[in-house]
């Protein structure tokens, strides 16, 4: 099916700015953001799925933070470090 999540349960992790935008989507903000690169006779559908696929990713890590703590799922992205100045 076009809205299943091929093997999510290999999803071990998540930045959380990833699961905190995750959280967010509607479908009001995916037509308005990808719309403009959907075919227009298949937008709904195309919508649809990616509803359906963002849901089920939803569940998954509400029951992976559940069973195992956000400490265990969740990262968050360090910027890198700034270079140091160079001493001559």
């Amino acid at each position: 099916m076009e809205e299943d999540v091929e093997r999510i349960g290999r999803i071990m992790v998540c930045a959380r700015s990833v699961w905190e935008t995750l959280q967010t989507l509607d479908e009001a903000f995916l037509t308005e953001r990808l719309g403009p690169y959907l075919a227009s006779s298949d937008m709904e559908r195309q919508i649809q799925a990616l509803v359906k696929r963002q849901v089920k990713l939803v569940k998954h890590f509400e029951k992976q933070i559940k069973d195992k703590g956000e400490a265990q799922l969740l990262f968050v992205m360090m910027p890198p470090p700034s270079p140091e100045p160079a001493t001559n």
